[in-house]
């Protein structure tokens, strides 16, 4: 699973920042004294599904923020007709590609698995991935529920006559599930730390409230904060245009 970076913000120092927003928070000199009203596991929750949101969010941009390489354990094996070895974390596959030396000529594709090439690729029977062949072009397919409930199952045609290594480039989870209060950084980019603060007190305020809903005045507060992160996110690299101008 992904891990949070350790250049991150603690969220124990943003749990301690969303107490001192709130009325209930007590300070004496320089001492921080937890209000139990709230745990910090409970204001922890919280924070993870910010951290959740905001992710969503972020890799919505498709700006590779996440972008993560395996070169070592996804494989295509020979007569097989999906991959092995896919990451547990896979969310969104970016790119395939081989590296075994002996594959050169193999190219993956992404299509849907009831198109018109797919289907007719299923039966072409076992390919030879070698050159001074024109090469093959295999199709693939990322089906299951994927991350976090099951490892995503890739389904590929045709099938190989030689087993391929693979480069998997992916976007996985983060793994929120895995995270300790004492130990885990907010993961997400672009100093974003003011916009889980917003969204902790938030729901923090919903224990305080008589109807127990979302404070609207944080969760707005936390919308725009949110929407101003996405946008400073992009674009990444400013020597590349995000847009070009052409005739069509």
């Amino acid at each position: 699973m992904a891990t949070p970076t350790s250049y991150g913000t603690p969220y124990v120092d943003l749990i301690k920042a969303a107490r001192l927003q709130i009325a209930a928070a007590k300070t004496r000199g320089n001492t921080y004294t937890i209000d139990d009203f709230w745990t910090d596991d409970e204001l922890f929750e919280y924070a993870k599904r910010g951290t959740a949101d905001l992710w969503k969010a972020v890799i919505d941009l498709h700006h590779e923020h996440f972008l993560t390489l395996n070169s070592t354990d996804v494989s295509l094996a020979s007569g097989d007709e999906q991959l092995s070895g896919v990451p547990v974390d896979t969310f969104r596959v970016y790119l395939i590609e081989s590296i075994s030396s002996e594959s050169t000529a193999c190219v993956f594709v992404p299509k849907a698995v009831n198109s018109r090439d797919f289907k007719a690729a299923r039966w072409q029977g076992n390919q030879t991935p070698v050159m001074p062949t024109r090469g093959v072009i295999v199709y693939y397919c990322l089906t299951g529920a994927g991350a976090p409930n099951s490892t995503p199952v890739i389904l590929t045609a045709p099938a190989l006559s030689a087993s391929v290594s693979l480069n998997f480039w992916y976007v996985p989870i983060l793994g929120l599930h895995q995270y300790a209060l004492e130990t885990a950084t907010n993961p997400i980019p672009g100093e974003s730390d003011q916009a889980l603060i917003y969204w902790i007190i938030a729901h923090m305020r919903a224990k305080e409230r008589d109807d127990r809903s979302v404070d609207p005045a944080w969760l707005s507060a936390y919308a725009t904060e949110k929407n101003n992160l996405l946008a400073s996110l992009t674009p990444r690299q400013e020597q590349e245009p995000e847009y070009v101008e052409s005739i069509f």
